[in-house]
């Protein structure tokens, strides 16, 4: 197994073609990926609901931490979201991160619409050698090191299935536990199919009927590839931030 970063973009997209195919919830599907070659003045004629609602931006380049480092652009309309791009495309900085600092050139962005919501989970999804585990907690859109003895691990066996019963009694009290119950069982079965080796949602909410994943990391099995086109589309396996070829 060959585990390789993917843009949240990919892992949204991939995860909103699954979920809304399945039909048990509705997953926000409308994204936008900027790159330096994209025509930002064009975009809502491709886009519509680009001008309709409150937006969400942040650089799609397999860094975590975008909040903490400026580089978070919440609630802004399209044209404040345009000048945003603008003044940072292909331009360089330095971000820190858990594992200290990097320095590299921001050239992608995700554009997304902006949810109000109440409740924020942290949610991931791993995979080790002899089974894979399910982290869970509340208190989601934190960071989650800090507050790790409330998350709640599930783990399922290779080749097992994971039993709607298991969640119910391991994740104890929650607000509306069988809707929770089922989003996790339907990501849970989505990251199996789609060969993805981390999925980590954090926060993730249920806002409006829709499964909105507020900020996603994600790796596949690159050797999954070969059966896996028609699902994954068209897929980049990007180099990490501040990675240059030599």
């Amino acid at each position: 197994m060959a585990q390789k970063g993917i843009r949240e973009y990919d892992a949204k997209r991939l995860l909103a073609k699954a979920v809304n195919e399945g039909g048990a919830f509705s997953f926000e599907d409308r994204l936008v990926l900027v790159t330096p070659e994209t025509d930002i003045a064009g975009l809502p004629a491709a886009y519509p609901w680009l001008k309709e609602t409150k937006l969400v931006c942040k650089p799609d380049q397999l860094f975590g931490k975008r909040g903490k480092n400026n580089l978070l652009y919440v609630n802004k309309s399209f044209d404040e979201v345009a000048a945003w791009i603008r003044e940072r495309m292909n331009k360089e900085v330095t971000i820190e991160q858990t594992t200290g600092q990097t320095t590299g050139v921001l050239t992608h962005f995700l554009i997304e619409p902006f949810v109000p919501h109440e409740a924020e989970y942290y949610l991931a999804f791993t995979s080790g050698h002899e089974e894979d585990n399910i982290h869970f907690s509340t208190q989601g859109g934190v960071d989650i090191e800090a507050v790790w003895d409330s998350v709640v691990t599930i783990k399922v066996p290779v080749l097992s299935e994971l039993s709607k019963a298991q969640l119910e009694q391991q994740l104890g009290e929650l607000p509306d536990k069988s809707q929770v119950v089922d989003f996790i069982a339907t990501l849970y079965q989505i990251y199996v199919d789609d060969h993805f080796t981390y999925l980590e949602f954090n926060p993730i909410t249920f806002a409006n009927g829709k499964l909105v994943p507020l900020d996603c990391v994600a790796k596949l099995d690159d050797t999954a590839a070969f059966q896996c086109a028609e699902q994954w589309g068209k897929m980049t396996f990007p180099k990490a931030f501040g990675t240059t070829a030599t």
